[in-house]
């Protein structure tokens, strides 16, 4: 159980004030996450890989390649719905 001392400690390496009922209710809390914390210790953990992070996964990105692709201009502009001269025409996000 963390005692009012070391609350005071914890208060004092933050620099954070607080009122006493307040240092209260942080008592309280910081016994119960230590309590879980505790809960936690009993889970057996045999045979389990530890992980650094939550998924293996790995980026994938695409293998195509538009360096040397040319687009006729004319076309893509036939083919959007709201143009203006040669530019696309888009809704107005902010006004």
């Amino acid at each position: 159980m963390i005692d009012i001392n070391e609350t005071n400690h914890l208060l004092e390496l933050s620099r954070l004030e607080i009122s006493d009922e307040e240092k209260n209710d942080l008592q309280h809390d910081l016994d119960n996450i230590l309590k879980y914390i505790e809960k936690l210790s009993e889970v057996n953990t045999d045979n389990i890989e530890p992980m650094t992070g939550g998924t293996f996964n790995v980026n994938e990105y695409r293998s195509d390649n538009f360096e040397n692709r040319e687009f006729d201009r004319g076309k893509v502009l036939e083919a959007v719905p709201k143009r203006d001269n040669d530019f696309f025409e888009v809704p107005k996000i902010f006004e």
